[in-house]
C-alpha cells in the first residue's frame, strides 16, 4: 500500500499527534508499505522534499498550537504528490496542511482516513481574550460544526479513544469510526545500560542524588494542561521534604510565566524546567524519574501517560476517562481531584517500602503491553483497506 500522512507538525516537534504520525510511519514501512509524510516547515518560501517527506513553506505559530501555518494550496508540491500514487490518504490535523489533505484526495479521488487528535472545544480560551462565557459558548459551538466539516470528505474517522468518539458522536459527525488508541514503541522505553547511564547524567545536571523522588511532567506547557494545580502542590510538597523534585519537560506559551513563578518562590533547585528536549532524550528524562504526574483534563488519549508507565513509572493524573484501561488506584497510579488530594497522594507515594514501588513498576509495564506500536499499525492499516475498498464500491 502507498499512503500519505498529512500533518501541520512533525518532528523536530514533540507532541502527541508528532508522536503518533511517527510511529505509525515506522510501523507501516517494517509492515513493508512505502509511507510518505507531507508536513510543513519554518520558511515561508522554500519547499523540501527528501526521504519521502514533503515539507510546505509555512509560519510558525508559536502562540497557538505551536504548529506551523501554511496556505490550503501548492501546486508544485500538489505534482509532487500525484507523483506518488498513493492508494490512500491518512489526515492527522486541520489546519493548513490539513485542509490540504482534503483538496488532494478529492482532485486525486483516493480516498482519505481521518484521525481526529485534538478536542478543540478545549483550546476555546485562546480567542476567548475577554473571558466572556457566552463567546465560550458560541466558540465550542462553531467547533462541533467546522469538526462535522471537516469529517465529511473522510472515506472513516480514528479516534484515539471512546471520550473522544463521543464528543464527535455529539456534534452529530455520522462517518463510520474506529477507536484506535496511538501506539508506542515500547523496546524504547525497556530498561538498558543507555537509559540507566541518562538517568545518572540528567540527575547529576540537576543536582539530583539517587535517593531522591523525582516526579516529572513530560508536554506543552499551557493553560490547558492545568499546570497550576500541580506547581501549587509541589510548592507545598518540596517545602516539607527536601529530596522531593519536579521535573517539566517541554516548551509553550506558558512557559517563560512558569519559569518565572518558580523563580519568585526561590523554587528552582527543585520545580526544574528543562524547556524543549529532543525526542531521541524523552525515554532518558521519564527513566530519572519516579512517578508521572499531570493534571490535564483535555487530552484525547494521554500518550506521554502511555510512556511514562511503559518505563515503569506510576502516573498521577486528574482524568479518568482516558485511563480508564491505564490507571488502577494504587497499583499503576493515583487519581487527583484537587490539590490537597495530590499532596496526601505523593506523599503516600513517597513513603511507600521498595517492594511496593517495584510491584507497581511491574504492574504498569503490563498494562501498557496492548499499546505496541505494530498492533496499532496493523489497525490502522485494516481501516485503509476498508476505506479504500469502500471507496471503489
Amino acid at each position: 500500500m502507498r499512503v500519505a500522512l498529512f500533518s501541520d507538525t512533525y518532528l523536530p516537534d514533540i507532541n502527541g499527534v508528532v508522536t503518533s504520525v511517527e510511529t505509525l510511519r515506522q510501523g507501516l514501512v517494517e509492515m513493508g508499505h512505502e509511507v510518505f509524510v507531507v508536513t510543513n516547515h519554518s520558511s515561508l518560501l522554500s519547499l523540501k522534499y527528501e526521504n519521502n517527506i514533503l515539507s510546505l513553506p509555512g509560519i510558525e505559530l508559536k502562540f497557538l498550537f505551536d504548529y506551523n501555518l501554511s496556505g490550503p494550496m501548492n501546486f508544485t508540491a500538489y505534482e509532487i504528490i500525484k507523483g506518488m500514487n498513493l492508494d490512500v490518504i491518512h489526515v492527522h490535523t486541520e489546519f493548513g496542511v490539513g485542509i490540504f489533505a482534503r483538496i488532494v484526495a478529492r482532485m486525486l479521488d483516493i480516498p482519505l482516513v481521518y484521525t481526529y487528535h485534538t478536542t478543540y472545544e478545549d483550546y476555546t480560551h485562546y480567542v476567548n481574550f475577554f473571558n466572556s462565557k457566552t463567546f465560550d459558548k458560541v466558540a465550542k459551538k462553531a467547533v462541533a460544526t467546522l469538526s462535522k466539516m471537516l469529517s465529511n470528505p473522510a472515506s472513516i474517522l480514528i479516534t484515539p479513544s471512546q471520550k473522544t468518539k463521543s464528543m464527535l458522536t455529539r456534534y452529530g459527525i455520522q462517518r463510520p469510526m474506529h477507536v484506535i488508541p496511538t501506539g508506542i514503541d515500547l523496546q524504547r522505553f525497556d530498561d538498558s545500560d543507555l537509559l540507566a547511564h541518562q538517568r545518572k547524567v540528567i540527575r547529576h545536571n540537576y543536582n539530583i542524588s539517587e535517593e531522591a523522588n523525582v516526579f516529572i511532567f513530560v508536554g506543552r506547557i499551557a493553560e490547558e494542561k492545568n499546570i497550576q494545580l500541580i506547581l501549587n502542590a509541589f510548592e507545598k510538597l518540596v517545602s516539607a521534604d527536601h529530596e522531593l523534585y519536579l521535573l517539566i519537560v517541554g516548551s509553550g506559551p506558558d512557559l517563560e510565566g512558569t519559569k518565572q513563578w518558580i523563580s519568585e518562590r526561590g523554587l528552582t533547585n527543585q520545580i526544574i524546567c528543562t524547556d524543549r528536549i529532543e525526542n531521541s532524550q524523552i525515554a532518558g528524562y521519564y527513566h530519572s524519574a519516579d512517578a508521572f504526574v499531570s493534571a490535564s483534563l483535555t487530552e484525547t488519549q494521554g500518550l506521554t501517560y502511555i510512556e511514562a508507565m511503559a518505563c515503569g513509572l506510576p502516573i498521577f493524573a486528574s482524568d479518568m476517562s482516558v485511563l480508564v484501561d491505564l490507571l488502577y488506584e494504587d497499583e499503576t497510579g493515583y487519581l487527583f481531584e484537587d490539590e490537597e488530594t495530590l499532596i496526601n497522594k505523593v506523599t503516600y507515594f513517597t513513603h511507600l517500602h521498595s517492594a511496593k514501588k517495584d510491584q507497581i513498576k511491574l504492574a504498569t509495564r503490563t498494562t501498557v503491553k496492548p499499546y505496541d506500536a505494530r498492533i496499532f499499525a496493523t489497525s490502522i492499516s485494516e481501516v485503509y483497506q476498508e476505506a479504500i475498498d469502500a471507496f471503489r464500491t
